[in-house]
């Protein structure tokens, strides 16, 4: 999967760590590479193959189109619990919580932050554990509430007087102490007495209520009702329960007008949370029509991955339906676009052929890719720098998150990492466009030299080929080099199709029986370069020219380095599809490995051996560590493999005995 080109929220890591129950239906992020045509203005009453949503109820790791949170199975959800039956101190109750915090609430974020701040936590009991955790809730729920009281009190000062001292006694009668139905009412009443139309009672409320039930559901994980009668040893597990019961999927229908009731296709699947909260009509209950139109964006595409990897029967007529009724429901506020829908229809067939590889799926390990070398970019640690990207507008702000998360910029890509951060470093408040224009201005001038240099390598190397190869490779090498010369000569490769060169070059050459290594090796030097010039090309491809220009570079910065799974022999070339010939290759090594041999692959690529070794490393390790399951012997098996078909040219089996 790589990072969505549009700034909004796409896919994020499906993983979730197991309890005590073994469990291996879980979701995990899909590869996203393929494209097609496809309108998803569908209509709603004509779908009729129906979906079976409790299929995909048994999966964790979907997000709620409503909310966007990560919802658990009760399956999971169970699991979780009966591990926090065991925790004897506050400790290993932080560790089950962090380890499954994608599925906590957003209104309860506040917990993972205010964990960090505790000390000593393995000496301490749960109950210490709770009495701590009370304490910051209730001072964070007063905070909120001094807050929600300013922000009335200046609100009210816009109003003749009369109007403003019937509202402020309510504000007055505002108490930290009060349940949330309380101060609900109270706000209500103050919106009353200053009279205020729709749009201004939206305004206050979203700058009123939601913080005050957020703060108001934190206290209630931590303070219980002396009628509930809670036994010390059960407060762990009635935090969890409070934490991640609201996060449980449940089915309800998309719409509830009666036109839609009986419809097959009538269903999603939403939290346990919004399923208690939602409207009279529609599953939904929000006023911010962006953040749903990107949590349903989600949701579709979680759906369209389980359809692709069989777990739940395929219904695309559902992927109609449910755009439909939205865009009907929401009076056009929810459209998607043709380039958002591609992405999501397509899942389900690009799933069916790149399939699972665990360690590119967690984040406590630096995987290497086994080509370049560079520290792949996680799925999990893709969907968290793009929520950051998603907040800066200017190049300053950009930058921060380019510096912050450099690690992850491919080793081909650094040098334009660093051209960015260069050019805001000589000038932190210049312009978007003057940046834009500056940026275009260096990689351009950086291509153009790029290609001088591969192209004065490659015509260098004639003699190599006169001495070590036949006499019909150099006739090959000749013809090549000077239709390549004529072709850049002639202004053909300005734009950096390399397709297109290769074409034009390569017709009627026999280079499968007369391979010849330095044409390869130009060839594949070309291909990177255009990557990386496409990193400052913006055109109507995936509808970039209406998206901020600063993010589509950094985009393209972080999408070659997204880690994917690889066939080492590829399919088409009779390469099964299990694990064990899985290997892990940034996006952009995997674009240009296609479908090589691994002889070919290695003869092609000088630092293969020790950066593919580099990976087999890491994983084994991680196999004997615990960090992932089931890949005791997959280094073992990987270096047999590819000792065999290198015909002994790469032997790595000795690390691996």
């Amino acid at each position: 999967m790589i990072i969505s080109p549009i700034k909004v929220s796409v896919i994020s890591n499906f993983y979730t760590q197991q309890a005590q129950i073994s469990h291996r239906n879980l979701l995990t992020l899909p590869y996203q590479n393929d494209r097609a045509e496809l309108s998803f203005m569908g209509i709603f009453e004509n779908s009729n193959v129906p979906i079976r949503l409790e299929q995909a109820q048994g999966h964790s790791g979907i997000h709620c189109p409503n909310c966007g949170v990560t919802m658990l199975s009760k399956h999971d959800y169970d699991c979780i619990v009966k591990k926090a039956m065991d925790v004897t101190n506050a400790e290993q109750l932080v560790n089950i919580i962090r380890n499954n915090k994608k599925f906590i609430p957003p209104r309860f974020s506040y917990i993972l932050e205010d964990i960090d701040n505790l000390q000593s936590l393995e000496q301490m009991s749960i109950p210490q554990f709770r009495d701590a955790m009370r304490e910051i809730s209730n001072y964070k729920k007063r905070q909120v509430t001094n807050d929600v009281r300013d922000y009335l009190r200046v609100y009210a000062q816009n109003f003749d007087a009369e109007k403003r001292k019937k509202a402020l006694k309510n504000v007055d009668k505002i108490q930290s102490k009060q349940i949330y139905q309380v101060q609900k009412d109270l706000v209500v009443n103050f919106v009353k007495d200053l009279n205020l139309n729709p749009e201004e009672t939206n305004l206050v409320f979203a700058h009123t209520l939601k913080p005050l039930f957020d703060a108001n559901g934190y206290c209630l994980l931590f303070n219980y009702s002396k009628i509930m009668k809670i036994p010390q040893d059960y407060y762990g597990v009635f935090i969890v329960q409070r934490l991640f019961s609201s996060s449980i999927s449940q089915i309800t229908p998309i719409s509830k007008y009666p036109v839609h009731k009986n419809l097959s296709n009538n269903n999603v699947l939403i939290c346990q949370n919004c399923y208690q909260s939602q409207s009279k009509n529609v599953f939904w209950r929000t006023n911010n029509y962006a953040e749903l139109k990107d949590n349903i964006k989600a949701y579709l595409t979680d759906i369209s991955y389980l359809m692709g990897t069989g777990k739940m029967e395929t219904s695309r007529d559902y992927l109609k339906a449910f755009s439909s009724i939205s865009s009907k429901l929401s009076k056009q506020q929810i459209v998607f676009t043709p380039s958002e829908i591609k992405g999501i229809q397509n899942m389900q067939r690009a799933v069916n052929r790149h399939e699972l590889f665990i360690p590119i799926e967690q984040t406590q390990v630096d995987i290497p890719c086994a080509e370049c070398g560079s520290v792949m970019l996680p799925h999990t640690k893709r969907k968290e720098i793009e929520k950051e990207l998603k907040k800066c507008s200017t190049p300053y702000e950009y930058s921060q998150v380019l510096e912050k998360n450099m690690k992850y910029v491919g080793k081909n890509y650094r040098v334009l990492a660093n051209i960015f951060l260069d050019i805001v470093k000589d000038n932190p408040k210049i312009s978007n466009e003057k940046f834009v224009k500056e940026f275009l201005k260096i990689e351009a001038h950086y291509s153009d030299k790029a290609v001088e240099n591969a192209l004065r390598t490659f015509l260098s190397n004639r003699s190599y080929v006169a001495d070590n190869y036949s006499s019909k490779c150099l006739e090959i090498y000749d013809t090549f080099a000077t239709r390549l010369l004529e072709y850049v000569l002639h202004g053909k490769f300005k734009d950096y199709d390399v397709f297109a060169l290769y074409k034009t070059c390569l017709k009627d050459l026999d280079m499968k029986n007369y391979p010849v290594k330095p044409i390869y090796i130009l060839m594949r030097n070309l291909k990177t370069i255009s990557y990386k010039h496409l990193c400052a090309k913006f055109d109507n491809k995936y509808d970039f020219n209406d998206k901020d220009p600063i993010y589509t570079i950094l985009f393209h910065l972080f999408k070659y380095n997204v880690a994917t799974a690889d066939h080492l022999t590829p399919e088409v070339k009779g390469g099964e599809g299990d694990k064990y010939n899985l290997i892990g290759l940034c996006k952009s090594c995997n674009r240009t490995k296609s479908k090589k041999n691994v002889l070919n692959w290695y003869i092609e690529n000088k630092h293969l051996a020790q950066n593919l070794k580099k990976q087999l490393i890491v994983v084994d390790d991680m196999a004997k560590s615990g960090k992932v399951e089931g890949y005791d012997d997959w280094a073992k098996t990987i270096a047999q493999k590819v000792y065999e078909q290198t015909y002994g040219e790469l032997d790595l089996r000795e690390d691996f005995v």
